[in-house]
């Protein structure tokens, strides 16, 4: 459903704010008086509106895009105003929701900058108490669910528990799909992030996004760069975390009544962390003759293929 989320904020060329509005309308018209309705999308905790609001605050008060994001939730709150809503809220260690981002911003949104400069840009979102506070001032604090996402915590597959939380019995009907890899190797996030240009078309970072994943494909990890799994030095990961560690109490006494709000210690993936390094020269020339390769193959192979059907 991350379309008609985007769209809420006026951010989907292609579907504006009232048809999002529309599609609400008509899930209320088709679902049955006792029927559970699931609306998902990771994009509706990250929007903001896409135009500028509240220019009459205060120096003090929130910033403009916290100020956007705001009126998001307020406006996703006016589409659901006729529904019975409960807001599922699944927390990710504001440290690995962070990388996890960045890798997803390299390669679909045409960032560029150091990952020290993602994690201020997105300084909003990893404030888990003032973004649950914003939900819960719209929707009421009675009607959140929050819960987090630790490998340690997970008993049987997470697809189950899931629908658990849903508050749906799970039955044989329900098959879990093969496991995707969603995210490629880090050397392959870090070379498009190498040719990621600001401002660059849509069309081109589409295009880059194919090659990744024809990289991603065809060429053994074994034969990848070794940089690791994690972008954020311990040093950083660690002052992280410490500057959310009073906001994530706080959470977890409101929402989940308990006193920290992950298990998971940090020094589990510091014992797992390589340097951290990027791509040098040479690896990112040999990841470029790589993929040249991989594109000549695959023109011949067309060629090939259009004179078998001309024939």
């Amino acid at each position: 459903h991350h379309h008609v989320a985007n769209a809420i904020s006026g951010g989907n060329p292609k579907l504006s704010p009232q048809r999002a509005a529309g599609f609400f309308e008509t899930v209320l018209e088709q679902a049955r008086p006792d029927e559970k309705v699931l609306i998902s999308a990771e994009s509706f905790y990250r929007r903001e509106i896409a135009r500028e609001v509240g220019a009459s605050a205060s120096p003090d008060s929130a910033s403009p895009k916290e100020q956007r994001m705001s009126a998001y939730v307020e406006a996703v709150a006016e589409c659901v105003a006729e529904f019975d809503t409960t807001v599922l809220v699944m927390l990710r260690r504001q440290d690995l929701f962070a990388e996890s981002l960045y890798s997803e911003n390299s390669l679909n949104s045409g960032y560029s900058g150091s990952i020290d400069e993602f994690v201020s840009d997105i300084g909003p979102l990893l404030d888990y108490e003032a973004r649950l506070g914003v939900w819960a001032g719209a929707f009421g604090a009675e009607n959140m669910s929050v819960r987090t996402f630790e490998t340690s915590t997970l008993v049987g597959p997470i697809e189950e528990m899931f629908v658990d939380w849903l508050g749906v019995r799970w039955t044989d009907q329900l098959v879990i799909g093969e496991p995707q890899r969603v995210t490629p190797p880090r050397a392959l996030v870090e070379f498009q992030r190498a040719i990621n240009v600001k401002g660059q078309d849509p069309r081109i970072r589409k295009c880059y996004r194919r090659w990744i994943a024809m990289l991603d494909d065809q060429v053994p990890s074994s034969e990848l760069p070794d940089l690791g799994r994690y972008y954020l030095q311990p040093l950083d990961r660690t002052r992280l975390l410490d500057r959310c560690a009073e906001g994530n109490r706080s959470v977890a006494r409101k929402f989940l009544g308990r006193v920290e709000l992950f298990v998971d210690d940090v020094g589990s993936v510091i014992e797992r962390y390589t340097d951290g390094r990027g791509l040098d020269y040479r690896e990112f020339r040999d990841l470029s003759r790589q993929l040249l390769q991989l594109i000549a193959e695959q023109q011949v192979g067309t060629v090939g293929n259009d004179r078998v059907r001309r024939g």
